[in-house]
């Protein structure tokens, strides 16, 4: 399962179930009324202009498709969502009873999120899992649990009633840097896709999006280079990632580096000598 909205920075974990589907051929089998889940003041619809020059709204979208696999152990289903505003708990139930009724026994969440790391080093990945040997099977992929506390998102009431329900769960972070704000960010839909594969025993031809995120790389790198002040603020950022790696210690306090990065941007817009 992949939300959009805040658990998607930079479309990296939708980027990654999408691709997932259509690698292994996913097919739609249902999807969910929003009219329970959303505030649409909060989460609106768009209108469409459609060629015949006519409009059409369109919903906030919670998609549910299964991959019949030859091998039944290898059987997936796939849920491509919004994070509901409203009813958490009932929309983890609506969605956690279909997936028992289908023989469902691990829940995967993918999600992306905004970080004070520099886009110049190797992705960052964390995950936490209820089970024993699949979080055994996180360490051997060196993927950390983050020590994060503060306001959560859908995956932890996912997390909740998987526990309730006796589902074993497991979660995957893939960390976008926090002053790039493009979209689709495809180095992390690639090291999300490549760490779920090795995660869940798929073999899959990942050369496509392996490109894909190579040239965003390449491309990201010149558009750093072109701003002086950004070049010298992700400088900033590698010495204090790097220090950290060296020391073995927490990253820096996302919220001061969020802080700095603020007084960054005011600066930028201000200009020389306060312009």
């Amino acid at each position: 399962m992949a939300f959009r909205g805040w658990p998607d920075a930079g479309e990296g974990a939708t980027g990654a179930l999408q691709y997932l589907l259509k690698r292994l051929s996913g097919k739609k089998m249902a999807d969910m009324d929003p009219e329970e889940f959303y505030d649409f003041s909060h989460v609106r619809p768009y209108i469409k202009l459609e060629d015949d020059g006519l409009r059409q709204l369109k919903w906030p979208t919670n998609e549910i498709y299964y991959q019949d696999a030859s091998d039944s152990s290898q059987n997936f289903m796939f849920l491509l969502g919004m994070e509901p505003s409203l009813k958490w708990r009932t929309y983890c139930d609506a969605v956690l009873d279909l997936a028992m009724q289908s023989g469902v026994h691990t829940v995967v969440h993918l999600g992306a999120l905004l970080d004070a790391i520099p886009h110049t080093r190797d992705l960052v990945l964390t995950g936490s899992s209820s089970d024993a040997p699949l979080r055994e099977k996180l360490a051997e992929l060196d993927i950390r649990p983050s020590g994060y506390q503060g306001p959560s998102g859908i995956s932890s009431a996912m997390m909740e009633r998987c526990a309730a329900k006796g589902l074993q769960f497991v979660t995957l972070w893939g960390h976008s840097s926090h002053y790039l704000q493009t979209s689709p960010n495809y180095k992390v839909t690639y090291g999300v896709v490549k760490t779920a594969c090795r995660l869940l025993n798929l073999e899959l031809d990942l050369k496509e999006l392996e490109t894909a995120a190579a040239t965003f790389q390449r491309e990201l790198h010149k558009v750093v280079e072109e701003d002086s002040q950004l070049t010298s603020y992700v400088k900033k950022l590698e010495a204090r990632f790097d220090d950290a790696l060296l020391s073995l210690t927490e990253m820096p306090n996302p919220e001061e580096m969020v802080q700095e990065l603020e007084r960054f941007l005011k600066d930028q817009r201000s200009g020389p000598a306060g312009a």
